[in-house]
């Protein structure tokens, strides 16, 4: 009688209802203040770079690295701090990467080396790795499924106040030319809101993954190397005219990363944990996604990047004018994202 016939207290314990944190809208303007940061940063660093470039001497390649270093310190690590979260504790995570990002952008508003500059961003990027997936698994695990729509429109419409703020705030700063800092303002105004972020984490809940097994240390020695060997070559191969070495990175990177695939594919069928759950790659819809991702961000970053040089290099626009040429377009971005929640419940996921 008792399994035909369960009582209320053993189907709550069968099918629990989730519960909420009950300090989770605190948390949330807390975990995305790092986000508005990450996005700021490299908005504010777009309009500064020319700027940046003249004072500090750096070529046009050195200047491509300072930019790009970002993207390919996050790229390198973004799978290893998601890991890291499961297992020793997402706000732990969160942490460590705002200090890290933080130290960084302190460290940035003192140094003159372009190659220094360039490292900066690189250790930012790797910072930013393990900041970006604990907000997205803290937001996941912290609140209901009926409030997990608002919640990520409204991470979405964070990443477009910092676009819409960090080309025209960016701007604006570094014309301004407050304390004689000049472009170190882009670096030096994020380090008090990154204390403010370490200060306030204790409210965070903390949350880890379900997976017990420890982190495939042998798939990171190869993923790592592997995307490095790819993203690096890409970036400066233009401007080192496609030489031989080039080439030899782009060949030993598919060779590792197709030994890392055939691993991860031995590791699923095996049932053991996967760095990379290669499977999620079965589902048309994702597969769908990460395509329009890549299309969207490579095509976006590049037409900013091509277009701050042409307003600032060849129609010698100033700073601040150029940071309002891009005031429609971040408009528009904020708009969309904070939108995205209802048009997807009016007409669906492929609105």
């Amino acid at each position: 009688m008792t399994l035909n016939n369960p009582t209320a207290a053993q189907v709550s314990e069968l099918d629990p209802i989730p519960q909420a944190h009950p300090r989770r809208w605190f948390a949330l303007i807390l975990i995305l203040l790092p986000t508005l940061l990450i996005s700021l940063n490299n908005y504010m660093m777009q309009v500064a770079l020319p700027s940046m470039q003249a004072s500090v001497h750096a070529s046009f390649a050195e200047a491509q690295l300072i930019f790009s270093g970002y993207s390919l310190g996050l790229a390198i690590a973004l799978i290893l701090g998601g890991k890291l979260g499961d297992l020793y504790g997402r706000k732990r995570m969160l942490w460590i990467g705002v200090m890290g990002f933080t130290c960084m952008c302190l460290l940035g508003g003192l140094v003159s080396d372009p190659t220094l500059l360039i490292m900066i961003r690189i250790v930012q990027g790797l910072s930013a790795a393990m900041i970006q997936p604990q907000v997205l698994s803290i937001m996941q695990s912290s609140f209901l499924p009926s409030e997990k729509g608002f919640v990520f429109a409204i991470y979405g419409a964070v990443i477009g106040i910092g676009f819409t703020l960090g080309l025209i705030l960016g701007g604006l700063l570094v014309d301004w030319n407050l304390l004689g800092l000049g472009w170190r303002i882009v670096f030096l105004f994020n380090v008090p809101f990154g204390l403010l972020v370490m200060l306030g984490l204790p409210i965070v809940p903390e949350s880890r993954g379900q997976s017990s097994q420890g982190i495939d240390w042998f798939g990171i020695a190869l993923i790592i190397p592997g995307l490095l060997m790819l993203i690096y070559p890409l970036t400066i191969g233009q401007k080192q005219g496609w030489s031989l070495w080039i080439w030899g990175c782009l060949i030993v990177s598919i060779l590792l990363l197709l030994v890392f695939v055939l691993l991860q594919k031995q590791r699923e069928e095996t049932g053991r944990t996967p760095l990379v759950g290669l499977s999620i790659f079965k589902i048309g819809s994702f597969r769908v996604g990460i395509i329009t991702e890549l299309v969207v961000y490579l095509s976006m970053f590049t037409f900013f990047f091509i277009l701050n040089y042409y307003l600032q290099s060849g129609l010698h626009f100033g700073i601040a004018e150029t940071s309002l040429v891009f005031l429609p377009l971040g408009l528009g971005f904020f708009t969309t994202s904070l939108l995205s929640s209802r048009m997807v419940q009016r007409w669906g996921l492929w609105c």
